[in-house]
């Protein structure tokens, strides 16, 4: 991804600079929306503490209420328990059908109160899960609008500062090296680009024996024709890897169908240049037709790399315009072929930024 590079990362400068200056007309008008929203967020949550104050009122009514008939229902138990007590002396003393029958009637109606007290007990746990649920509700009701407030008035904050900023009359500008930020990609296929850098080194050496004589004509060219095919194929490895890391991180998941399609266009091409590496090591026998077969593998490759370099360039100013915003810049430009000098003391350095924020997304 070397080639038709220059342009596209210098073009990373002026898209930014369009975003960021069309942000910058708008800041007054996204801060009074978010003064709004944050006076009905401070409403919502004064009325889900309402509610909320409301429901735990309601459940120490009901204990008191429990307390209440339990206190109630206890004396008439106990008041039940002396007849009984009472029936069952009397009993002991004279067998009378008149004390038998008080005695069944008492007994009757203790159990009469025992299931009134159980039936009141299931009432009271019923509500008592009710409110549980309602109070739980609430508290993510509260929560949710809490937190949803917390973070408008950050943005309000940083909003704030960003008007502050232009109403002063101050453009606050960092510088990127895109080049650099470009290195994130080639360095994670690191191991695929030794190898090309290798076939580099192995042309040179051989060029540097024909021109010493110390191999023929014919070997120089064949050889030659040998590492040409297996330096393309080197570069390709490079680019459909690359491509290959892009498809597999969410990070691209937004141009993944697009990536997909490049990697299925660049499968022809890489199947011809395994055909040249073949027809190179057993020996080219018509070398205007090896000739042309190169050239057109090589202006292939060519295609695919621009594509590929447009695919790595649009995230970086991606990562870019996201660092900028969350940092406050008003401007982003590139420092190849526009900066000529920077006092790095008086204009901040994000490229670093860039580069941690492009690998989060490989």
């Amino acid at each position: 991804m070397q080639k038709g590079r220059v342009s596209l990362l210098t073009g990373v400068g002026v898209v930014l600079l369009v975003v960021c200056l069309a942000t910058s007309g708008v800041l007054w008008d996204r801060i009074r929306g978010m003064q709004a929203n944050i006076s009905r967020l401070s409403r919502e949550l004064a009325i889900e503490q309402q509610d909320l104050d409301g429901a735990l009122a309601s459940i120490g009514g009901l204990r008191v209420s429990m307390e209440n008939e339990a206190i109630a229902h206890s004396s008439s138990i106990a008041g039940l328990e002396g007849k009984l007590d009472g029936a069952a002396a009397a009993l002991q003393k004279a067998d009378v059908p008149g004390l038998r029958r008080d005695l069944e009637a008492t007994q009757r109606g203790a159990n009469s109160v025992m299931s009134a007290v159980r039936t009141l007990s299931e009432s009271v746990d019923q509500e008592a899960t009710v409110f549980a649920s309602s109070i739980a509700g609430v508290k993510d009701e509260v929560y949710t609008v809490s937190t949803a407030l917390r973070e408008m008035q950050a943005d309000l904050a940083a909003l704030d500062s960003q008007s502050a900023a232009a109403s002063a009359g101050r453009l606050r500008i960092a510088y990127l090296n895109a080049d650099d930020a470009f290195s994130v990609f080639t360095n994670a296929v690191s191991s695929l680009r030794q190898k090309a850098v290798d076939k580099r080194n192995e042309i040179v050496k051989l060029q540097g024996d024909f021109m010493q004589s110390t191999i023929s004509k014919d070997q120089y060219q064949r050889r030659l024709n040998e590492l040409n095919v297996q330096l393309i194929e080197a570069q390709l490895d490079i680019d459909v890897g690359t491509i290959a890391r892009m498809i597999a991180s969410e990070g691209f998941a937004d141009i993944r169908a697009d990536l997909q399609k490049l990697r299925d266009a660049a499968q022809p091409v890489v199947e011809e240049v395994k055909n040249l590496v073949a027809t190179a090591k057993l020996g080219v026998a018509d070398a205007a037709e090896f000739q042309s077969r190169l050239t057109q593998v090589q202006s292939a490759f060519q295609q695919l790399d621009t594509l590929l370099t447009q695919a790595a360039t649009l995230k970086i100013q991606q990562a870019a315009k996201k660092i900028a915003l969350q940092k406050g810049y008003d401007l982003v430009i590139p420092t190849k072929n526009v900066i000529v000098y920077v006092n790095q003391s008086a204009l901040p350095d994000i490229t670093e930024a860039v580069k941690a924020e492009v690998a989060y997304y490989l």
